[in-house]
C-alpha cells in the first residue's frame, strides 16, 4: 500500500470514529437528562424509601455527574 493510500484510509477511519463518538455523546446526554427528570420526579413524589433503596437511587443519580 502506498503512503498516500494509508494516510487517506486512516483519515477516513478517524472521521468515522469522530462521528461515532459524537453520536455516543448525544445518547449519553439524552440519558443524563432522563436521569435528572427521574430524580426530580422521585424527589417531588414524597415516596418514602428505605436505606437500601436510597443508596441505590443515589448511585444511579450520581452517574449524571460523570
Amino acid at each position: 500500500m502506498k503512503e498516500d493510500e494509508v494516510i487517506t484510509r486512516l483519515a477516513k477511519e478517524n472521521q468515522e470514529l469522530k462521528e461515532e463518538l459524537l453520536s455516543c455523546r448525544g445518547i449519553i446526554s439524552d440519558i443524563e437528562m432522563k436521569l435528572v427528570g427521574i430524580g426530580g420526579a422521585l424527589n417531588d413524589s414524597k415516596i418514602v424509601f428505605n436505606k437500601e433503596q436510597k443508596r441505590f437511587l443515589h448511585e444511579i443519580l450520581s452517574l449524571v455527574s460523570i
